[in-house]
């Protein structure tokens, strides 16, 4: 089977490599030699088992993070949680990608999936966020070298309520810290988050390799158009409630190596697999309707009241389904509820 793969990022390059290595005639295509696209570069602990499992090759793991603390936009606590053990990785996305993409055969140059439809036995659409329909957000993304008040371990994040929703970062990155944000409707988030950053956790600029990219919020999913099939962001895999993208894309291109090359047992764990990441693509996009409809108050006062369990299903990537919706909203306005009754 000829296959054709459009766009080399995580997604695309993991499933260039697996088919590939399962005998299939694979051509990349993409608009650059070199792969880099702006973001927070975490991802949940699991992802790292997931590509081990697979014997994909592993990024780089430059800081553990088991530390969270939320702010509001005004630098209210909204909550803090420590773990045990580590929730997240920061990894240099970059190197990894560029890693994968070796020994590929990468043609570069940009090209829909449609203009390839007759010259290919199936194409893999994994453009990223610009294939894909949804709300775009603005993203900006910079390095610091000036740590702040940011520990090695601990994560920063600041939430934006209502229509504008959206949140700043600070994230470690080795010995320097990945630092951005994104808000629904704003052009240039960089004003908005430098602000922050300086005003609150005293990050005065040295700011290094600052740029621009998008997200995609409440995507709507399309795994399969004819003989394209879309995996990662292209595809709707993306989590709204904080723009996760990486261990969507990882696992929904091993899914799809399985699905084109596996046994019976192989395309039902594919299946699976890809049923697990809708029903988390939904749960998000259902909660990332509920917090727009909520003023900055009243969404702090609902975040501030979840418990450490829920916060850990979240960020470690395991809120899926309606029930676990109904637990966040519950266990959020039900804290909200009790504090105006407390207030008379």
């Amino acid at each position: 089977m000829k296959v054709a793969v459009v766009g080399a990022g995580v997604s695309g390059a993991i499933v260039a490599q697996l088919l590939s290595k399962a005998g299939f005639a694979v051509e990349v295509y993409d608009l650059a030699k070199q792969y880099s696209k702006p973001c927070g570069e975490v991802t949940p602990i699991s992802t790292l088992k997931v590509l081990r499992t697979h014997r994909i090759e592993e990024p780089q793991i430059l800081n553990k993070i088991s530390s969270f603390v939320l702010y509001d936009m005004n630098g209210a606590t909204i909550a803090r949680a420590a773990f045990s053990d580590p929730i997240w990785v920061s990894i240099d996305k970059s190197e990894w990608v560029n890693g994968l993409r070796e020994g590929l055969e990468l043609r570069v140059h940009g090209v829909h999936p449609k203009k390839l439809a007759s010259s290919y036995d199936l194409i893999i659409d994994a453009r990223g966020p610009y294939a894909m329909p949804g709300t775009p957000v603005v993203v900006w993304r910079a390095y610091s070298r000036t740590r702040g008040d940011i520990d090695p371990d601990t994560a920063v994040m600041f939430i934006n309520g209502g229509r504008s929703i959206g949140l700043v970062w600070a994230f470690p990155h080795g010995d320097e810290i990945n630092v951005g944000g994104g808000f629904v409707g704003v052009s240039n988030p960089k004003d908005i988050a430098t602000k922050v950053l300086r005003k609150h956790l005293n990050v005065h600029g040295g700011f290094r390799d600052s740029r621009f990219s998008i997200v995609n919020i409440a995507p709507r999913i399309r795994p399969r158009k004819g003989n394209i099939l879309s995996v990662g962001e292209a595809g709707g895999y993306v989590l709204s409630l904080g723009g996760e993208g990486i261990r969507p894309a990882v696992l929904t291109a091993i899914a799809a190596s399985h699905l084109l090359g596996g046994a019976d047992k192989s395309v039902d764990w594919a299946m699976q697999v890809l049923e697990d990441v809708r029903r988390e693509v939904v749960a998000h996009n259902t909660l990332i309707r509920v917090s727009r409809s909520m003023p900055q108050p009243m969404l702090a006062r609902a975040m501030s009241s979840l418990s450490t369990h829920m916060l850990k299903k979240w960020l470690g990537g395991n809120v899926r389904g309606y029930v676990d919706v109904a637990r966040f909203i519950y266990s959020g306005l039900r804290g909200v509820v009790a504090r105006r009754l407390s207030f008379g």
